[in-house]
Order: structure tokens, then C-alpha cells, then sequence
């Protein structure tokens, strides 16, 4: 009976060690400490791995796929990471409150007749 892989393997993030962390087959995970978003899981067959990004929103852990090693190269997503990251940030400020542009126009609607009032009694107060 062969027993499964369990555990993180924390080392470098380049292919060779890559190919050495699959072939040895002792750990499930992987991750780098220099890119602690990025997380790599051993397929059952450990000639590829699942690449994830792995956040904190919300205060829950999630984990994204981002792809599969070695179809993608471990290179150009640590060099993209940062800039990944602060598009992921900025577009989750919109999304936190709005699910679509839709629901922004609804909520532009909706708030129209609150501020109409208030901005005519205030263009009057300037006006004196």
C-alpha cells in the first residue's frame, strides 16, 4: 500500500526544485518564503502541479487556481506576481460593494434623489 503525501515543502521556487520536490513524492504542497502567496499541490500522478494564489479576504484563507507546472512558466508568474496582486486589490474595492455596473447605475439611481435636495440647498447657501 503506498501512502499518500502530506505536508509543505519550503525551498526555492524554480523548476529544478520543482521536478525534485514531484519526484521525490514526499510532501503534497509547496511554497517559496520569498512568494508566500503562491502555493504549487502535486497532482495524484506528480508529474505536474497545480499552481494557486493564496490570500486572505475577509479573514478566510482562499485559494485560487492560477494554473498548471510545467505548462506555466514559475518565472513570469513571480515576476507578474506584484502587479497581479495590485490588480486583484484595486479591483476588489469596486466589487466588495458593487456586483456589476448594472448594480453601480442601480445605486447611482437610487441615491439621485437624496443628493438632488441637498445640493440645491447648498448651491443656495453659497449663492448669499
Amino acid at each position: 500500500m503506498v501512502k499518500a503525501a502530506s505536508g509543505v515543502e519550503v525551498s526555492k521556487l524554480n523548476d529544478a526544485a520543482l521536478r525534485r520536490w514531484l519526484h521525490a513524492g514526499v510532501s503534497r504542497d509547496y511554497r517559496d518564503p520569498q512568494f508566500p502567496e503562491i502555493r504549487l499541490r502535486a497532482a495524484a500522478g506528480r508529474t505536474r502541479a497545480s499552481v494557486h494564489l493564496v490570500l486572505n479576504e475577509n479573514g478566510k484563507t482562499v485559494w485560487q487556481k492560477v494554473g498548471t507546472w510545467p505548462s506555466m512558466c514559475i518565472k513570469t508568474l513571480c515576476a507578474d506576481l506584484p502587479v497581479m496582486l495590485a490588480k486583484r486589490n484595486v479591483g476588489g474595492m469596486v466589487t466588495g460593494q458593487f456586483d456589476s455596473v448594472g448594480s453601480l447605475l442601480e445605486w447611482y439611481q437610487n441615491i439621485l434623489p437624496i443628493t438632488r435636495p441637498i445640493a440645491r440647498v447648498g448651491a443656495a447657501i453659497l449663492s448669499r
